[in-house]
């Protein structure tokens, strides 16, 4: 598989900030599974549903779980008969998340990786303002 050079940044760099497309989904689906995969991680939700006081809801010790997958893979991405949208399906030990492409300037979608952490600044369907961040742990024996 020969990678495009946008391709190559979101995979290959440390630090990448972008915005989730048709186009770069694959490439933002493999860095996930190369960040998850075979690791435990935190996962902290905030939603602005419930007031200016954030409450966030945090899930530790998640790892990938592909056999509660209907696809058999923890991390899989679909697309819309059109294709002009698509989504990146998560599976771990709470249940399933995704990250999905938006056409939508007033409700932007946003992914940042770290070195060990990524942050999904999006918005759900009711309009609410949802904030992830999905962080190794610390795995030393």
């Amino acid at each position: 598989m020969t990678l495009s050079m946008k391709d190559s940044l979101i995979e290959e760099r440390d630090h990448w900030y972008g915005v989730p497309t048709v186009a770069n989904l694959e490439a933002i689906a493999r860095r996930l599974k190369r960040l998850l995969e075979g690791h435990t991680y935190t996962f902290v939700a905030v939603n602005d549903y419930f007031g200016p006081l954030p409450r966030p809801e945090v899930r530790t010790s998640q790892r990938l779980s592909p056999e509660s997958s209907i696809h058999n893979r923890a991390i899989y991405t679909h697309y819309g008969i059109d294709k002009t949208w698509g989504s990146i399906g998560v599976n771990d030990t709470y249940g399933v998340w995704s990250i999905d492409t938006s056409d939508n300037p007033e409700r932007p979608i946003s992914v940042s990786f770290e070195s060990r952490k990524l942050t999904i600044d999006h918005y759900a369907a009711s309009g609410n303002h949802l904030i992830w961040v999905i962080a190794l742990e610390d795995e030393r024996e």
